[in-house]
C-alpha cells in the first residue's frame, strides 16, 4: 500500500527543458557560420593572443642579430662644443709693471670621429650567438604553432565529443520516456505494477540529469573553442559514421620516435640552445684576447687656448689602437666558467627533452592503439546491447522479464554508445598529439585529422533541444 500511495503521486515526465539563456546567447551571437577544423586553426592564428605574442617575441629575438653585427661596422660620431671663456690676464709690461686685462672669447670645437674594429673576437662570438638564438626562436615559434594546433584541435574534438554525448543523452531520454509510457499503459491494463512505473520514471529522471550535464559540457566546449578562434560557429564537422580507428603496426613506434627526435621543433630548439651556449663560452673566452681598432678623426678648433687666440686649427688623425687585457680581477675566468656551466645545463636539457619525447611518443601511440581496440570492442558491445534491449523488451511483453531488466539492458546499451564515442575521439586526439610531437606541419596535421570530419552537425539551440 505504501508503494501504491507513493506511485500515485508521480507525474508524467515533462518534455526536455530549454537550454539556459547563456547557451542561447552564445549560439545566436553575430557571425554564425560553419567552421571546419582547418578554418578554426586559421581563425585561431589570427586571434589567439598567446600565438600572436610568440610572433612578436620571435621578431624581437631576430633583431638581436643586427644589433650584435652592428659592433663590427664602423662607428661614426660627430661632436660639437662651444665654450664662452671670461676672465682676466695679468702680465708685466716693459717697465716691469703688472698689467691686468680682461679676456672674453668663444672656443667652438667640432670633431668627426671614426672607430672600426679590425680584430674583435668577442663581437664575432656575439654575432654567432645571436644568430643561434634567432634560429632557436624560430624553432620555438614553430613549437608554439604546433601547440596552438593542438589546443585548437583539442577544443574542436571536445566540442564534437560533448555534442555526441548530448545527442546520446537526448536519445536516451526519449527512449526512457517511451518506456515509462509503456509502463503506464501496462499498469492501466493491469499487467504492470507501481514498482515498474516508479523504476521507469527514475530512469527518465536520471537520463534527464545526464542530458543536462551534457548540455553544460557543450556550453563550456563551445566557449573554449570561441575563446581560441574569436568566432561562434553555428555548424561544425563531426566524425564520419563509419569511422573505424586502426591499430598501428609494431614497427610504427620506431618510425614515429625517429621522426620526433629529428623533426620536433622542441628538440631542435634545445639543440640550438646548446650551440648558442657554446658561442657564449667563446664570447667569454674572448676576454683574454686583444682588441685592434682603426681610429680616425677630423677636428676643427678655434681659440683652443689663450696661446691660440684668434687662431683656427684643422686636424686630421688616423691610427690603430691596440687594447691588451692584462688583469681583470678574475672576472674573465669566472665568466668562462659560468658560460661553460650554462652550456652543460643546455646539454642536459637537450638530453632530458629527447628522453621525454621518446616516452611521450610511446605513450601517445599506446593511447591511440588502446582507443582503437576499445572502439572495436565497444562497437561489438553496442550491437550486443541493441540485441539485449530488443530481447528484454519482447520478454517483458510476454511476461518473462521485469522492468528492471529492461532498464538495465537499455542503460548498458547507452553506456556502450557513450564509451564508443569517447574512444573514437580519444583515438583522434592521441594521433593528433603524436603527429604534432613528431614535428609534422600543423596545417598537414589539421588536414589529416579533418579528413575524417565530414558530417556536419548543428550547434544552434534548436538542434540541441531534440535528439
Amino acid at each position: 500500500m505504501a508503494g501504491g500511495s507513493e506511485a500515485s503521486g508521480m507525474r508524467r515526465p515533462r518534455s526536455p527543458r530549454r537550454l539556459p539563456a547563456a547557451l542561447c546567447a552564445i549560439a545566436f551571437m553575430p557571425a554564425l557560420h560553419a567552421m571546419s577544423l582547418s578554418e578554426a586553426l586559421q581563425a585561431a592564428r589570427d586571434h589567439d593572443p598567446q600565438y600572436r605574442a610568440a610572433l612578436h617575441e620571435l621578431e624581437a629575438t631576430r633583431q638581436g642579430v643586427p644589433i650584435a653585427r652592428s659592433v663590427l661596422f664602423p662607428q661614426v660620431s660627430l661632436s660639437y662644443s662651444n665654450a664662452n671663456v671670461s676672465g682676466t690676464r695679468e702680465f708685466p709690461n716693459s717697465l716691469s709693471q703688472q698689467v691686468t686685462t680682461r679676456v672674453d672669447y668663444e672656443s667652438p670645437q667640432t670633431a668627426l670621429n671614426l672607430r672600426m674594429p679590425l680584430f674583435n673576437y668577442e663581437a664575432w662570438s656575439r654575432v654567432d650567438q645571436a644568430t643561434a638564438q634567432a634560429r632557436g626562436a624560430e624553432a620555438s615559434f614553430r613549437a608554439r604553432g604546433l601547440e596552438l594546433a593542438e589546443r585548437v584541435a583539442t577544443a574542436y574534438l571536445q566540442t564534437l565529443e560533448a555534442h555526441a554525448q548530448l545527442t546520446l543523452a537526448d536519445a536516451e531520454v526519449v527512449a526512457l520516456q517511451s518506456q515509462f509510457q509503456r509502463a503506464e499503459q501496462r499498469l492501466r491494463r493491469g499487467e504492470g505494477t507501481k514498482t515498474d512505473e516508479a523504476l521507469a520514471l527514475a530512469g527518465v529522471e536520471v537520463a534527464r540529469a545526464r542530458a543536462s550535464d551534457a548540455r553544460e559540457r557543450v556550453l563550456v566546449a563551445a566557449a573554449r573553442l570561441r575563446r581560441l578562434t574569436g568566432q561562434a560557429p553555428a555548424f561544425v564537422q563531426n566524425i564520419v559514421p563509419d569511422f573505424r580507428p586502426l591499430v598501428s603496426a609494431p614497427a610504427v613506434l620506431r618510425e614515429w620516435t625517429d621522426a620526433a627526435l629529428t623533426q620536433s621543433p622542441v628538440v631542435e630548439a634545445r639543440a640550438i640552445a646548446v650551440d648558442a651556449a657554446r658561442f657564449g663560452v667563446r664570447r667569454a673566452q674572448a676576454g683574454h684576447l686583444p682588441r685592434v681598432d682603426l681610429i680616425g678623426s677630423v677636428a676643427r678648433n678655434r681659440n683652443e687656448s689663450l696661446a691660440n687666440l684668434d687662431q683656427t686649427s684643422n686636424l686630421r688623425t688616423i691610427g690603430v689602437q691596440v687594447s691588451v687585457p692584462l688583469f681583470s680581477g678574475g672576472g674573465v675566468q669566472a665568466s668562462v666558467r659560468q658560460a661553460q656551466s650554462e652550456m652543460s645545463r643546455a646539454e642536459e636539457d637537450l638530453r632530458n627533452e629527447r628522453e621525454n619525447v621518446q616516452l611521450e611518443v610511446r605513450r601517445l601511440l599506446q593511447a591511440a592503439d588502446s582507443a582503437a581496440l576499445r572502439a572495436d570492442a565497444l562497437r561489438n558491445a553496442v550491437a550486443a546491447g541493441e540485441t539485449a534491449v530488443t530481447g528484454a523488451t519482447r520478454a517483458q511483453a510476454a511476461g518473462l522479464a521485469t522492468q528492471s531488466e529492461v532498464l538495465d539492458a537499455r542503460s548498458r546499451l547507452y553506456a556502450s554508445r557513450r564509451e564508443l564515442a569517447q574512444a573514437q575521439y580519444d583515438h583522434l586526439a592521441a594521433r593528433m598529439r603524436m603527429m604534432l610531437l613528431a614535428g609534422e606541419a600543423m596545417q598537414r596535421v589539421i588536414e589529416q585529422i579533418g579528413a575524417v570530419l565530414i558530417e556536419r552537425i548543428d550547434l544552434t539551440p534548436s538542434a540541441s533541444l531534440s535528439p
